[in-house]
């Protein structure tokens, strides 16, 4: 009888024992990380770019090329730059933003970009608008669906 007593003993010690192994793995697998609180403003600034840039190209696109001279669309950079900026401001302002920082420099880097190659040589075709287009659409879509993630 006292090695069936032992027997269970041993049982139960190695239930404990895996029991303990499972814990600790899914302890360490399933770590919390801080997210940036939601700001209704900071979604409401990247829809407004969003549209603004968005407005900025398909203008371009209907202008014919022969008249997209970077003089005829200066300003228009220049505002949508500053809308930008205080994107990138607002992230860095908030704690555990990583990610919309980044997301906030890649377009404001994209944008200056563009800009200066605009600048240099003094016109665009279709077919940059249209890509650029697209691209600025993917990078707005991916910040303002990490907003809504932080709500």
């Amino acid at each position: 009888m006292t090695k069936g007593i032992q027997g269970r003993y041993r049982t139960l010690l190695r239930m404990k024992q895996v029991v303990l192994v499972y814990c600790c793995v899914f302890m360490t697998a399933c770590q919390l990380v801080p997210v940036a609180s939601y700001e209704p403003e900071v979604r409401n600034l990247l829809v407004r770019t969003s549209v603004e840039v968005d407005f900025f190209w398909r203008n371009m696109r209907s202008i014919d090329v022969s008249a997209r001279q970077f003089e005829r669309f200066s300003k228009m950079y220049t505002d949508i730059e500053k809308d930008i900026m205080a994107i990138r401001q607002f992230n860095l302002l908030r704690e555990n933003n990583s990610e919309s920082i980044r997301q906030s420099e890649i377009l404001l880097e994209l944008w200056r970009k563009d800009r200066a190659s605009h600048q240099s040589s003094n016109g665009f075709s279709n077919f940059k608008i249209k890509r650029r287009l697209n691209e600025y659409q993917r990078v707005f879509n991916a910040m303002m669906a990490g907003e809504s993630a932080k709500i």
